[in-house]
């Protein structure tokens, strides 16, 4: 389940025809290559969230030197392009090849450095346009197939399709549907009670306070207690509130002062009287 949670990272690699090739003992559907890959861990987080296709075409590209941009440069042609296909993106990206056995040209097993700048379209000896580490996500290395005894490089045609695990975007709309161990009664008064922000967003720019996370509960009743759930129905933090204020402010931390795991939650309102509400919030990371 974690992985489904993940944000930036690779999450499948596949050929044109969607069958998986990530990874020691996959191979395409022709029988001749895989693919391994490696994250560039100082990259940002946003260029981890990216999906690319390696596709190889008659036409082909220029591959830059392997190196920093303050060396790298437009070096010589192979027979593929590298484009970002990220929904609502769909463009040409630069690429560095590390022509291992300079030979000015690329071969199976030789690395492939993604990267998120544009391709410009270059001449030979040009300098890449791009910030390392920031544009620089992964290194991928074509590998021949144990099954392909000629060593026949991917084909005009072939396509690696990378796909990465999402972060999260201004359009993003996040539906929850709900099976909770609870029965929400009429709520009476206590029906205006609301959670804000929810979504909650781990580091958005509304953080009021830098580095402390904040939940506010309002229009409480003026004595109340909060109690906080997990989906399963486990407690774990309760909130007196008893001001006579509307609001009560929470830290999103448990009982042990721990940071919660993001997902959705149920919080359950109280009076002494006898009221109840019962709502929920998410938290994302």
């Amino acid at each position: 389940m974690a992985s489904d949670l993940q944000v930036g990272g690779v999450k499948s690699i596949t050929d044109g025809f969607g069958i998986d090739v990530y990874g020691e003992g996959k191979q395409d559907s022709s029988g001749s290559w895989s693919v391994s890959i490696a994250e560039y861990p100082t990259s940002t987080l946003e260029s981890r969230s990216h999906d690319f296709e390696i596709r190889f075409t008659e036409s082909g590209a220029i591959a830059y030197s392997w190196g920093s941009p303050t060396v790298s440069t437009a070096a010589f042609m192979v027979d593929f392009e590298v484009w970002d296909v990220t929904e609502g993106v769909d463009q040409q990206v630069c690429f560095e090849v590390n022509d291992a056995n300079s030979n000015q040209q690329w071969d199976e097993g030789e690395s492939i450095f993604l990267i998120t700048a544009p391709y410009p379209s270059p001449s030979i000896g040009d300098p890449i346009v791009a910030a390392f580490p920031d544009n620089f996500p992964y290194t991928l290395i074509i590998i021949n197939a144990p099954t392909d005894t000629l060593g026949l490089p991917p084909q005009a045609g072939d396509m690696v399709q990378l796909e990465s695990y999402r972060s999260i975007r201004d359009d993003d709309v996040f539906t929850f549907q709900l099976q909770l161990p609870f029965h929400d009664p009429d709520a009476g008064d206590l029906s205006e009670i609301r959670v804000v922000p929810n979504p909650y967003i781990v580091g958005a720019r509304w953080e009021e306070i830098q580095n402390a996370h904040l939940i506010r509960f309002m229009f409480l009743p003026p004595v109340c207690t909060i109690n906080i759930y997990t989906l399963g129905g486990e407690k774990i933090r309760t909130i007196p509130h008893d001001d006579y204020t509307g609001d009560a402010v929470w830290n999103v931390l448990n009982e042990s002062n721990q940071a919660l795991a993001f997902g959705v939650y149920v919080y359950v309102v109280t009076t002494p009287q006898g009221g109840k509400h019962i709502g929920r919030f998410a938290l994302i990371k």
